[in-house]
């Protein structure tokens, strides 16, 4: 285990050939603009197990042929706008267990290639309607044990390849109608472990693939039997 705290802006500029940068596990606390400059050849870039907390705008703005993004285990707050819009080819985006509040409109709208996202393990209370608008070839979406409590029936609208959907361990206590309409791909959804005393009969009938619905601990007193038919 390193200790690096710092890192200054260029550090790698001379290694334009570099496919994979690992440097989990350290003390680094921000990510500056310039710190990737010119890593247009990067596939891979491993951060989690810092103490990162802020990330520059446009600190990634150079990784465009990025395809793999570790920032799991941080204490990253705000994402800010754009932060994504070069990385067009990103296709895994891990940032469990940090401390995300909210997730904005279009914040990952530029990643067309994006097939796994992990958010898992934050402290997200809002999703804004347009926030996964684009996200055509994801499959896997995880977003147990934050804090949720009510799922916009906009939010998923665009996310016909999904396969994998994890809400378990939130307080989500509505579901609104329509909210899995276009899921139809969908195989697993887990909503144990929320405050849903009832939901929408028709709710769960565009997901003709289901294979795995998870319900326990939640405020169930009686499921209709519309609601599987």
């Amino acid at each position: 285990m390193n200790k690096i705290s710092n890192l200054n802006a260029r550090i790698f500029a001379n290694l334009a050939s570099l496919k994979e940068l690992t440097l989990h596990h350290n003390q680094l606390t921000y990510i500056p603009a310039g710190l990737f400059q010119g890593l247009r050849k990067m596939e891979g870039l491993i951060l989690h197990n810092n103490r990162i907390s802020g990330i520059a705008q446009n600190a990634f703005d150079d990784l465009t042929s990025l395809k793999r993004l570790e920032l799991s285990d941080n204490k990253i707050s705000n994402l800010p706008n754009g932060l994504f819009d070069r990385m067009g080819k990103l296709r895994y985006l891990l940032m469990k267990n940090n401390s995300i509040t909210q997730l904005g409109n279009n914040q990952f709208s530029s990643l067309s290639s994006l097939e796994q996202l992990k958010l898992e393990e934050n402290q997200i209370q809002t999703i804004a309607p347009s926030a996964f608008s684009r996200l055509s070839r994801l499959t896997h979406l995880y977003l147990n044990k934050n804090k949720l409590s009510i799922i916009s029936k906009e939010v998923f609208k665009d996310l016909k390849k999904l396969a994998y959907l994890k809400l378990d361990d939130n307080a989500i206590s509505n579901i609104e109608s329509g909210t899995f309409t276009n899921l139809q791909s969908l195989i697993s959804l887990t909503l144990s472990g929320n405050q849903l005393s009832s939901m929408d009969p028709q709710l769960l009938n565009p997901l003709t693939n289901l294979d795995v619905l998870k319900l326990s601990n939640n405020q169930f007193t009686a499921i209709s039997r519309d609601m599987f038919s």
